[in-house]
């Protein structure tokens, strides 16, 4: 965090009325004055946004004994935000690389649905944290009560990448506007550009990949790429499913309204009745129809008198299975009867051989 401070305050050129000492950015439009917020992070640690991946990993890891504290507290500026109808999803930075997502819920989100905004610098108090669904993607922040958000104004250094994408299309990358006019992206492209116009380049295997370094225990550390951190992930909330971090809900396999489904069978029976052709023998096979046997325009009697084979019914035809079923039964178990018998006698026959 020492770092953090002394990098932003180094451009701050004496301009003391608008930089936030406990975090090092500089705000506009401050929200709220820097005693209170003092005083709403005691007993609290507050996490620079470089170091939160090291923090939120004592949850992934097993342990044995106490459990990590909760009492801690992070802040970042909000670059991306997908707001919805009763919550929003916003990516914190620090301006150097590293972001990480804020799910807000709740009475969180109804009061600061409209200041959680592009430039707005935010602290999380007390955050949930909520782990990924696969392997090497970063942990995420949820927030559901008022008292886990805090606001402190807009940024002042954050603005707009100012390359074209398209003609009268700006990028929409967000960057520290005292390190230039380009996002990482098209700082990579003008120099590509340039490369190749360069002979003593343009047939070499050289390449440019820009990305923000952090002072660490262990040295020098790259931030990931901003092609890399531009992949969503997703993220389970407690009582509301898998949500995100561009604001999309997925939904579980919504539930069959028996009620409904019997009325379409009913509906689509009545449609079929009559029908024999493929497409309806089908149709009555994947909906479980049964088609309803037709009547004979001749009565019983009238059939047999005139010698003609009538076609069974369903009860004629499982009572005539039925009778076969049970006469195989009887005429296997009689064989089996008389097999044991014929056995018997040869064993009590006296064998000899005549000489």
């Amino acid at each position: 965090m020492d770092n953090q401070k002394s990098i932003l305050s180094a451009y701050v050129e004496g301009d003391t009325e608008t930089i936030d000492t406990s975090f090092g950015f500089r705000l506009q439009c401050r929200n709220i004055s820097e005693a209170n917020m003092n005083h709403k992070l005691s007993g609290l640690d507050h996490i620079a946004l470089h170091q939160l991946d090291k923090h939120l990993a004592q949850w992934r890891s097993i342990r044995v004994g106490a459990r990590p504290s909760d009492n801690w507290a992070t802040t970042g500026i909000v670059d991306r935000v997908h707001h919805k109808a009763d919550f929003c999803v916003a990516r914190l930075t620090n301006m150097r690389g590293t972001d990480f997502h804020l799910f807000v819920f709740g009475r969180a989100f109804k009061k600061y649905q409209s200041d959680i905004a592009i430039g707005a610098v935010v602290t999380v108090l007390k955050p949930t944290i909520l782990m990924p669904q696969e392997v090497g993607v970063a942990a995420a922040l949820h927030a559901n009560e008022v008292r886990q958000i805090c606001v402190l104004g807009q940024s002042l250094d954050m603005g707009r990448c100012e390359a074209l994408v398209q003609k009268d299309k700006q990028c929409e990358a967000m960057i520290d506007r005292r390190m230039g006019d380009l996002c990482e992206r098209h700082i990579t492209k003008a120099y590509n550009m340039s490369k190749n116009g360069r002979m003593e380049l343009a047939s070499g295997n050289t390449g440019l990949d820009v990305r923000w370094a952090q002072a660490t225990e262990h040295g020098i550390s790259a931030t990931q790429s901003a092609a890399r951190r531009s992949k969503e992930e997703t993220y389970v909330i407690k009582g509301r499913g898998a949500v995100t971090t561009d604001g999309r809900e997925l939904k579980a396999r919504p539930q069959i309204n028996k009620m409904k489904n019997e009325k379409e069978r009913s509906a689509l029976s009545d449609f079929l009745k009559g029908r024999t052709d493929p497409g309806a023998v089908m149709i009555r096979k994947s909906w479980g129809i049964q088609e309803e046997e037709k009547n004979p325009i001749l009565s019983r009697d009238a059939i047999m008198k005139l010698g003609l084979k009538r076609p069974q019914t369903s009860e004629e035809a499982a009572a005539k299975k039925r009778s076969m079923t049970e006469l195989n039964q009887l005429l296997r178990s009689k064989n089996a009867k008389a097999t044991t018998a014929s056995q018997k006698k040869e064993k009590q026959e006296k064998r000899y051989i005549e000489l």
